[in-house]
């Protein structure tokens, strides 16, 4: 996902075979990749909130470790 707006700037067009709805030669194309970028971030913080939650419910703790008394 990161690569297509790299593209984009170097006036790369991107069309798929098998999504009618990607192709950013369009106005709703370059839209639905804009959605498409979105719901993958969505999804990974989403994912990583409910493992964090999960390892909390384990009883396991993350973050930094404390510094010297």
């Amino acid at each position: 996902m990161e690569t297509i707006p790299e593209l984009g700037r170097r006036e790369v067009n991107i069309k798929s075979l098998t999504e009618p709805a990607f192709d950013t030669t369009t106005p709703m194309g370059a839209r639905m990749n804009a959605v498409y970028a979105q719901l993958r971030v969505d999804m990974i913080r989403e994912n990583t909130l409910r493992g964090l939650a999960y390892a909390r419910s384990k009883g396991k703790i993350g973050g930094r470790p404390t510094g010297l008394s």
